[in-house]
C-alpha cells in the first residue's frame, strides 16, 4: 500500500489514516470497495469502537438505482449545460433537498463565472462553443431575498421559471404544506394510516421517511385531488393547513422588480405546478396558455420559455410538448 503522504500528493486531497479517524470529531465513513476490503475496513473500524459507517456494495447501489426518480442519465456532449436551482435559503430541515445557502450560492456563481460562459436559457442552443444556463424553478420568495442581490452583484444571467398560481398569494406548494404539517407540529401523532399504509414519525429518520412517503402517495394525483387530500391529511396529523411565510413565493412586485434586471429572464412553469401527466389534455393546454398570459400581463412583455414541473420523463408527454409549442413557447426545458 502507498504511504499516506504519497497518496495525498497523488490525489491532492485530504487522506486520513483509518486508525486516526476517531480524532476528527463528528464524522461518518462510507466504504466503497470490494467485499473483502470492505469487510476488513469494517472490522477495523469496529475494533476502534467507531460505529458511524456504512458499506456501499452492489446491493446498495442497485437499491439506490431502483429508488432514483430519474430512470436514465443523459450525458450531454454538445457542450451546452443547464444548471437547476430551486431555493437559496437556510432551510432546516431541508426535507426535499432543494435548498442551497446564500454563502454556497455565491461560491457557486463565482466558480461558474470563472470557468464557463453563462448565457440566458433562451440563448443556450444558439451560442457558439461551450456555454451554460443557470435556471431556477418555482418562484420562491427567497430567490428575490437571497439570490437576486448576489446575481446582480456578480452580474450573472439567470432564468427563473415561475408557477404563476402562487405569485402574490402567500400560499405554499403542496409538498411544502406536507413538510410544514409534519415538521412544525407539536401534536404530531406517532403514526397515521394513509390510504391503507401505516406511516410512522417516532424518530427524526422516521419523520424524513414518512414525509417522503406521503409525497409519493400524493404525487400520483392531479392538482385538485391533492388540494382536497391535504385537508384530510391535516386532520390525520392533528393540525390545520396554514400559509407559512417560510415557503411563500414571490409577490407581483418582487417578480416585476427582478424582471427589470438585465441579468434576469422570466419563463413559465405552469399555473399550479401540477404533474402534467396526471391531468387531462384540456387541463394541460390551459396550464400552458394561462401561465403564459398571466406572466405577460404582470410583466408587460412576451414570455417565450417554459419548464416542465418536476421534469422527469414520466411527468410530461407528447401532449405536454405539443401544448407548450401551441401556446407559443420557443424554448422548453425539462
Amino acid at each position: 500500500a502507498l504511504p499516506i503522504w504519497h497518496m495525498r500528493s497523488i490525489l491532492n486531497r485530504p487522506v486520513i489514516d483509518i486508525d486516526t479517524i476517531g480524532s476528527y470529531g463528528d464524522v461518518g465513513v462510507v466504504i466503497c470497495a470490494n467485499s473483502k476490503i470492505s469487510g476488513d475496513m469494517a472490522d477495523r473500524l469496529t475494533s476502534l469502537d467507531f460505529e458511524d459507517y456504512m458499506c456501499v456494495d452492489k446491493d446498495a447501489v442497485e437499491k439506490m438505482d431502483s429508488e432514483n426518480l430519474y430512470s436514465q442519465t443523459y450525458h450531454e456532449k454538445s457542450g451546452k449545460y443547464a444548471l437547476l436551482y430551486h431555493r437559496i435559503a437556510r432551510c432546516s430541515p431541508d426535507v426535499w433537498n432543494i435548498s442551497v445557502t446564500p454563502e454556497d450560492f455565491r461560491r457557486h456563481l463565482e466558480f461558474l463565472k470563472s470557468n464557463y460562459r453563462i448565457v440566458p436559457f433562451d440563448q443556450l442552443y444558439s451560442c457558439e462553443g461551450e456555454c451554460m444556463a443557470i435556471t431556477f424553478d418555482d418562484g420562491y420568495a427567497d430567490f428575490y431575498q437571497n439570490a437576486f442581490p448576489i446575481i446582480e452583484e456578480l452580474r450573472v444571467p439567470v432564468t427563473v421559471f415561475v408557477a404563476t398560481g402562487r405569485i402574490g398569494t402567500g400560499r405554499s406548494f403542496w409538498w411544502d404544506e406536507i413538510e410544514d404539517m409534519v415538521w412544525n407540529n407539536e401534536e404530531l401523532p406517532a403514526e397515521i394510516l394513509l390510504e391503507g399504509e401505516t406511516i410512522g414519525f417516532q424518530s427524526e429518520a422516521a419523520k424524513f421517511e414518512g414525509t417522503e412517503r406521503i409525497r409519493q402517495i400524493f404525487f400520483k394525483y392531479d392538482f385538485e385531488s391533492i388540494d382536497s387530500r391535504l385537508d384530510e391529511l391535516a386532520g390525520l396529523l392533528n393540525t390545520s393547513r396554514r400559509n407559512n411565510p417560510a415557503y411563500r413565493c414571490m409577490t407581483e412586485y418582487e417578480l416585476r422588480k427582478i424582471d427589470k434586471s438585465p441579468w434576469i429572464s422570466i419563463g413559465s412553469h405552469t399555473v399550479t405546478h401540477t404533474r402534467l401527466t396526471s391531468e387531462s389534455e384540456e387541463k394541460q393546454r390551459w396550464e400552458m396558455r394561462e401561465s403564459k398570459h398571466s406572466l405577460e400581463r404582470m410583466l408587460g412583455h412576451e414570455v417565450t420559455t417554459f419548464s416542465f414541473p418536476f421534469g422527469c420523463e414520466t411527468d410530461y408527454d407528447e401532449v405536454s410538448i405539443q401544448a407548450a409549442l401551441e401556446a407559443g413557447y420557443k424554448r422548453i426545458a425539462a
